[in-house]
């Protein structure tokens, strides 16, 4: 377990807890050998999150990507709210997003050439 030691605690610190353990199967960890377990902060709930990372596989080129300066630019902002809220895509909450972020990585390039 990387990150905290301890992944509840009472706000005044007086009672700790540490719950360290992920459900896998052993089909799972052949696929999957080299993993750690990592602690997260707490954000939503009063517990930590744990996450298991795969530390020596390369996943490639990330999804999508953006330019903080292209965050300065206005016309950026409405081009992207646009396009955001016209695409149509049918499918479960993070197919959409993943679809969306797709179509929404062509034409930010194609932007990104001509406009910026």
């Amino acid at each position: 377990m990387v990150g905290r030691r301890y992944t509840w605690h009472k706000p005044n610190g007086t009672v700790k807890s540490r719950i360290d353990r992920i459900l896998v199967s052993s089909k799972w960890l052949e696929s999957w050998p080299n993993t750690k377990q990592y602690v997260l902060g707490m954000s939503v709930s009063n517990h930590c999150a744990l996450i298991l990372k795969v530390l020596d596989k390369d996943w490639r080129r990330k999804p999508f990507r953006s330019l903080d300066v292209w965050q300065k630019d206005n016309s950026f902002i409405v081009f992207v709210r646009e396009k955001w809220s016209n695409y149509k895509i049918q499918g479960h909450g993070l197919f959409v997003r993943k679809e969306k972020l797709k179509k929404l990585k062509v034409v930010i390039k194609v932007w990104n050439r001509e406009v910026f």
